[in-house]
């Protein structure tokens, strides 16, 4: 029985990932709606309650419905065709006999998969699991998509906020904002960075598809003139738009089984966005003393 429970990580593995992502391929439901990058113009991706009752399952009867994978525990071990105990299910496997198995990289697997059904409830969790089972990735085009819809509105959110930032320090340089209301401001806006930034660090579904490595953050002092607390600025500014083009990369490049060597040289999303809280921190702190 256990040549049928055994799972080759497929070729991402290669650069560092744990758990691949996949090629677009057609999944037979026409119903199913077609999800592009969203935009802070309003366009949002499709949530449950947005999805028509006739897309939970195709005119042959087969279930879309979020039943197909079930909520993965770390005890046990996986079963064959089935679940027991709350663990992973199996999918038997037709080919590709005897590869090694790998249970942390499963496990993974389903979580981010169980993560996402719990959004996006007319996905068919099963068909992903069964082919990873196949040696093949589990995602498609449009999974990567929708995993990455609501970072990729607070990233766009993040740069329009910098700006906003920008903004407040002309406007006190310019004697149009007080001392007192600048601060105020300051404080503000740089709490709701903070919060964009922790949003995206803890999405799990941008975690799992992450590739790129963790780095240290470094140090920022406190800025003690308008040209050093706008260079702060620039600084975060930058950091921002690290992590909106990280994530447009997954919406623009076709790394669904492949990725370029070049996009794994900036550091991982976790990493940069600390680095725009700790920017965001020092800046509200350096307002209190100009």
């Amino acid at each position: 029985m256990k040549k049928y429970i055994a799972i080759l990580a497929s070729v991402v593995v290669v650069v560092g990932l744990a758990t691949p992502t996949m090629a677009l391929q057609s999944q037979g439901n026409s119903e199913r709606p077609s999800v592009g990058r969203p935009s802070t113009g309003g366009r949002t991706a499709p949530s449950a309650g947005s999805v028509s009752s006739s897309s939970t399952s195709s005119s042959s009867g087969v279930s879309y419905r979020p039943a197909g994978i079930s909520r993965p525990t770390r005890s046990g071990r996986p079963a064959v065709g089935g679940s027991s105990g709350g663990t992973p299910s199996v999918p038997v496997q037709t080919y590709t006999p005897n590869p090694l198995f790998e249970y942390s990289s499963w496990y993974n697997t389903n979580q981010f998969l169980y993560q996402l059904l719990l959004r996006y409830r007319y996905l068919s969790g099963y068909d992903y699991m069964w082919r990873y089972a196949q040696d093949d990735s589990p995602l498609t085009q449009e999974v990567v998509n929708l995993a990455l819809s609501e970072s990729s509105l607070a990233a766009d959110s993040l740069i329009a906020t910098v700006e906003e930032l920008e903004s407040l320090i002309d406007e006190y340089e310019a004697g149009i904002l007080g001392r007192k209301s600048f601060e105020v401001e300051v404080e503000r806006t740089t709490k709701r960075l903070r919060k964009l930034a922790k949003q995206i660090r803890k999405d799990y579904l941008l975690e799992y598809l992450d590739q790129s490595p963790k780095a240290k953050v470094p140090s920022y002092d406190r800025a003690r003139s308008i040209s050093e607390l706008r260079e702060l600025c620039q600084e975060l500014h930058r950091s921002a738009t690290a992590v909106a083009n990280g994530i447009d990369a997954y919406y623009e490049k076709d790394m669904t089984r492949v990725v370029n060597v070049s996009d794994l040289q900036r550091p991982s999303f976790g990493t940069m966005t600390k680095e725009i809280d700790r920017l965001a921190k020092t800046i509200s702190k350096s307002a209190d003393r100009l």
